[in-house]
């Protein structure tokens, strides 16, 4: 009996007491109420901190050819007509003093003449994206200042040569520290000591202004790195319409091409066929801009000027006069080719139909 009873009081003594284990329980719960307010907590410092990417930051922005006159200064006329003629069309933004617009041949007050003119013109219809690149960082921020007082919705700045390479994350860092409003990168260089590399790209998205890049180049596996490197923190588009179909599939969501000045829809088709999944549609647009494209930037006639031609089948005011390798003759029946077949896309609309189910 007395071993039996020792064995008991022995078992009583090592079982936990009711509030003891009340103890514990409570303790739990407040651990478990902890970790779920600082997961809350977390959850909500990160809606603060996210960007909020303006909307014109995806489908089809376009770099605006600029109009010359024959003596070679800006066609303010053509400029406000090419405006007005593209706020009419399925365009998120008009970027303004783009390489297409031929900036780096602008002195100072003319890029600020070319961003009057559109900003006046548009009258807010379709946002305005002003390239702002100078020469220096101060000229850059001049520039980019002048945009904003003017009302500018963003600012694009080129990935500049002038700084030492590496140096990109500095001088990005400068202009977010510097400019009030939203800060477009864009980046010409599909290689090259002079191309963004991941780790500039993901440190540079994290700047508070920056809310865009535009990647140049057709290096699919580089645009799909950015794309994820910098998800929730700024858009990816890809420069150039030719390979629009295939930067969509990854995950890049709007183009930046020279052709939004002549076919627009056939772009904004690509992007809302692939977005509702009708890929067959947009594979079959990618193709007609490959065609169109070819026309006008070819080894017989480059870019912008056969683009200036084709303006003019379309019925603008635009001259075929550039400052970038000004030439004097033109063969004639390229011209024609691309009179003809501007003037017919012209008459019958770019769209294609929908393919038949299959």
């Amino acid at each position: 009996m007395s071993t039996e009873l020792t064995r008991r009081r022995k078992s009583e003594r090592n079982r936990p007491s009711i509030r003891a284990l009340a103890a514990l329980a409570l303790l739990a719960a407040v651990v478990a109420a902890s970790g779920a307010a600082a997961r809350q907590a977390e959850s909500e410092a990160l809606k603060q901190s996210a960007k909020k990417i303006p909307a014109f930051c995806r489908g089809v922005v376009v770099p605006m050819i600029t109009p010359f006159e024959e003596d070679g200064s800006v066609d303010v006329d053509a400029l406000r007509a090419l405006t007005e003629w593209l706020c009419r069309k399925p365009v998120s933004a008009l970027f303004t003093l783009s390489g297409t617009g031929e900036f780096y041949t602008l002195k100072h007050e003319e890029k600020q003449l070319v961003m009057l003119t559109v900003l006046k013109a548009a009258r807010g219809r379709v946002a305005v994206v002003p390239g702002t690149l100078g020469r220096t960082l101060q000229e850059t921020i001049a520039l980019s200042r002048f945009a904003f007082q003017h009302g500018a919705d963003a600012v694009c700045v080129m990935v500049p040569t002038f700084t030492v390479p590496g140096g990109f994350y500095a001088f990005y860092r400068s202009l977010n520290e510097a400019l009030p409003g939203p800060i477009v990168v864009y980046d010409p260089h599909p290689g090259g000591p002079f191309a963004l590399k991941d780790e500039d790209i993901r440190r540079i998205a994290d700047l508070k202004h920056v809310v865009a890049a535009k990647i140049s180049g057709s290096n699919m596996a580089r645009l799909g790195r950015f794309v994820k490197l910098t998800r929730g923190k700024m858009n990816i588009l890809v420069g150039g319409e030719l390979s629009f179909f295939d930067a969509l599939e990854r995950g890049v969501v709007g183009v930046v091409g020279g052709g939004a000045n002549l076919y627009p829809e056939l772009l904004d088709q690509i992007y809302r066929a692939y977005i509702a999944g009708d890929k067959k549609l947009a594979r079959r647009a990618q193709r007609r801009v490959k065609q169109l494209y070819r026309l006008v930037d070819n080894t017989r006639l480059k870019w912008p000027l056969g683009g200036k031609i084709a303006l003019a089948a379309l019925g603008l005011p635009v001259k075929p006069v550039v400052r970038n390798n000004p030439v004097t003759t033109v063969p004639a029946e390229l011209v024609e080719r691309i009179r003809a077949a501007f003037s017919a896309a012209r008459e019958k609309g770019f769209l294609l139909a929908r393919p038949p189910q299959t």
